[in-house]
């Protein structure tokens, strides 16, 4: 089968090179009626523009990358990724954009490595989880006036754009539900401060007691680095206390699950003897025993806005940086509402 050319459509549409040309870059200049002309001729003949080409000549690559950790046995363990990616391919494909993994293991520590992606007009920008970033790293691409956004709030100041869920509101919120339904002693499992999302989650909490006056136990508040790993372990710390909290917060869904597991071997009941929420409706809050009352972050909403941000600061890389925080919402299920 013969491949057909942009002459050939141009001829077909009674219109010129350049006007074909014009309408797949979609430029102002051409009216709509002659832009709508043009595409339905292209789909008659089968033409498929050489986007490679395109972009060659654009100086574009019509991709992005997406800055993450590819580990064997580990890579997809946050669930969460599949969600965010999936809001982030969403708003590019219909940009006409195209999304490339890149591992952070493969990059490496150095610099170069992103530098000869930029150079190479690889990727027109990076979305990058804050994990991975470091202050060097936010440095360079900003000498080298290169379009990015992290997702997840830095620990360190910076000029730059970000976007996150507020951990802290979410905090509490869980933390209000839970004084709203009666419970008056409430623990955390959480990991170190280090950990930003534990950090802001925490505080909420915190603040939350704080805000409404009731009693705050230092005690009741556990940490460990692999807090799902070790959430039996942080539990039983609790259940020894002489005077127990009645409910627990939990970092995440892995460690509530830990943690239902521990109070059954205590011969505990859910909620009557204590109650439990977690953060993040997905994967595991429905299908526990009891259900799981869960803070829900909206991660496919952070993609997508993750994806036009970057997207705006490419058409104007001149954009201020912006800081958007994804509000949670409140999912009540039987593990912490009193009958």
């Amino acid at each position: 089968m013969t491949k057909i050319t942009i002459k050939e459509v141009a001829q077909a549409a009674h219109v010129s090179i350049s006007t074909v040309s014009k309408v797949m870059n979609n430029a102002p200049s051409i009216s709509d009626a002659t832009k709508a002309k043009v595409k339905s001729v292209m789909e008659e003949l089968h033409y498929y523009p050489n986007n490679i080409a395109r972009s060659f000549v654009q100086q574009s690559s019509k991709n992005i990358g997406v800055v993450m950790q590819l580990r064997r046995h580990s890579a997809f363990f946050n669930s969460h990724i599949y969600e965010i990616l999936g809001g982030i391919e969403s708003v590019l494909s219909q940009n006409d954009y195209t999304v490339t993994l890149l591992n952070t293991d493969s990059l490496g520590t150095h610099l170069e490595a992103y530098e000869k992606l930029i150079h190479e007009k690889r990727v027109d920008g990076m979305i990058i989880y804050v994990s991975h970033l470091s202050k060097s790293l936010c440095e360079r691409m900003d000498a080298l006036h290169f379009p990015y956004i992290v997702i997840g709030e830095p620990d360190f100041d910076a000029n730059l754009c970000w976007i996150d869920i507020n951990n802290k509101s979410a905090g509490e919120i869980a933390a209000n539900h839970l004084m709203d339904e009666g419970y008056t002693r409430i623990g955390f499992i959480g990991s170190p401060s280090q950990d930003n999302i534990s950090n802001n989650r925490e505080k909420g909490i915190r603040l939350a007691l704080e805000k409404r006056h009731f009693p705050l136990y230092e005690e009741y508040f556990v940490h460990h680095e692999d807090a799902a790993t070790y959430a039996e372990q942080l539990t039983n710390k609790l259940l020894r206390l002489p005077t127990p909290p009645d409910s627990i917060i939990c970092l995440n869904n892995f460690v509530a699950n830990k943690v239902i597991g521990t109070l059954e071997n205590h011969l505990l009941r859910i909620p009557e003897d204590i109650a439990l929420i977690s953060f993040d409706n997905y994967p595991l809050a429905e299908f526990t025993a009891p259900p799981l009352s869960v803070v829900d972050n909206d991660v496919f909403e952070l993609g997508t806005h993750a994806a036009n941000i970057l997207l705006s600061k490419i058409d104007n890389p001149n954009l201020q940086m912006q800081y958007s925080m994804l509000s949670p919402t409140l999912i009540v299920r039987s593990s912490s509402k009193r009958k």
